[in-house]
């Protein structure tokens, strides 16, 4: 499968086997989002796999809508624009 562009939203990002997936994916070349309350560590592994860091406290459903949606937000700001593509003709 390729994920090479792909997003993956990892929870408990900052440190131990979220940090690890976060690395796994991002040297598969997914765009990474982590996820955590330990704020410290979730930018310092942003800062080593490119991803981007959310405070998130997944116990709370709104917390999480809430990172979520700056995830996304965070993830469109930094992706390159695209030029539309052409109809096709069928």
């Amino acid at each position: 499968m390729d994920v090479n562009g792909k997003a993956a939203i990892i929870t408990g990002g900052g440190s131990g086997i979220g940090a690890e997936v976060a690395r796994h994916c991002a040297s598969a070349g997914m765009k990474v989002a982590l996820l955590d309350v330990n704020m410290d560590g979730a930018n310092a592994v942003a800062a080593e796999t490119g991803g981007v860091a959310v405070q998130c406290d997944v116990t709370s459903a709104e917390s999480a809508e809430a990172a979520i949606a700056a995830a996304r937000k965070a993830r469109s700001a930094r992706r390159p624009m695209r030029p539309p593509r052409a109809a096709s003709s069928r």
